[in-house]
């Protein structure tokens, strides 16, 4: 299991190093800008946002987030 925090600071670390703002990507992803904020404070999301993170900043979505197969599926 990853240690606390760990899939937020990739998150946040894919979406910086990306050049985008928290905005820019939730819109990209189709995500609630707040929704975005709350996932790179360690909240974990489910399995679809995962997705569409992942997808709209062109990575793997276990890159995100290590533990994916234990997202909610919705």
């Amino acid at each position: 299991m990853p240690a606390a925090g760990e899939g937020r600071s990739r998150l946040r670390a894919a979406r910086t190093g990306a050049g985008l703002s928290q905005v820019e990507l939730a819109v990209m992803a189709g995500i609630q800008p707040g929704l975005l904020c709350r996932y790179e404070r360690g909240v974990a999301p489910g399995q679809k946002n995962a997705d569409r993170l992942a997808k709209a900043l062109g990575v793997a979505i276990e890159s995100l987030f290590p533990d994916f197969d234990r997202l909610r599926p919705y």
